[in-house]
């Protein structure tokens, strides 16, 4: 049996959880890395994409429940529509969200040690592309999470996807995640941001209005203290001046231009621009 949460359970919702949402490719490292700089706490587990390891852990546990993967998706989207699937994950969340010794990694050992002294939460929560998919399940357990999910263009997910794919396999050890050759087809790509970008959109119905954050990864971009200033608005949370200018003056405002990517798949774009979910998001005319 898991050791005793720290902090016990029910102090975790004096402070709601922030959490992240979003396709992979999307912008959440480079969100999760701002925030950070910003003194809400992420996690001191964090692996190359800026995911605590021990929270990417509980999602995957959703996900091989149903034989879903982070791209496969649709699995675990069918089976979070049940009630009594998605309580059964909360439960197992509930019981292993921060115990014994992923739960000190998380934290880290002085937040770990700060905590069991009784010290106050500070502004927490986790990134995880996967968390767009087992989120009703958090939210059953912590109904007071803000969700802030970041939205970027679905040719530019797709291109980073399938040059990500490529250069994985160029690696002498190729992580399972990137094992599956559906990653070589660029329409694949696209149509992995498609589903889980329609699936995301749904949370703007099902997540109250108060605690939904939704945000452009391109206008991070372009007008980055602007709005950063409206999301920590909107998460209560204030932050040191120095801290946010500091955090303004690390993003790479160059990386809004793709051309040069985009040039290698110059045949299929104009045909993507014309699909549905582009057109609703205003994406067409890019």
């Amino acid at each position: 049996m898991p050791a005793l949460q720290t902090p016990p359970f029910e102090r975790l919702a004096e402070r709601p959880p922030i959490i992240i949402v979003g396709m992979h490719r999307s912008g959440t490292s480079l969100l999760c890395r701002l925030l950070g700089m910003m003194s809400i706490h992420l996690g001191r587990d964090l692996g190359e994409n800026s995911e605590s390891h021990h929270l990417q852990g509980l999602n995957k546990h959703t996900l091989y429940a149903v034989g879903a993967d982070w791209n496969t998706p649709e699995p675990v989207i069918k089976a979070l529509q049940e009630p009594a699937f998605i309580a059964a994950q909360a439960a197992y969340y509930r019981t292993h969200v921060f115990a014994g010794v992923g739960g000190m990694r998380y934290w880290g050992i002085r937040w770990w040690l700060a905590l069991r002294r009784g010290e106050l939460l500070p502004s927490w929560g986790w990134k995880d592309p996967r968390t767009s998919l087992t989120l009703p399940a958090w939210l059953q357990l912590f109904p007071h999470a803000y969700v802030v999910h970041i939205i970027r263009n679905g040719i530019d997910v797709a291109i980073s996807l399938h040059r990500r794919q490529i250069a994985k396999s160029k690696r002498w050890r190729v992580h399972p995640d990137h094992q599956d050759p559906r990653g070589y087809d660029f329409r694949f790509c696209f149509s992995l941001w498609e589903t889980y970008q329609t699936h995301l959109l749904t949370y703007r119905d099902t997540v109250p209005a108060e605690q939904y954050i939704e945000f452009r990864y391109e206008a991070l971009l372009r007008e980055p203290e602007p709005t950063l200033r409206f999301m920590l608005s909107r998460l209560n949370v204030s932050v040191e001046e120095t801290r946010l200018a500091a955090a303004v003056a690390t993003i790479n405002t160059g990386r809004l231009d793709n051309r040069a990517y985009a040039a290698a798949y110059q045949d299929i774009i104009p045909e993507l621009l014309e699909n549905p979910l582009m057109r609703a998001l205003d994406y067409s005319g890019q």
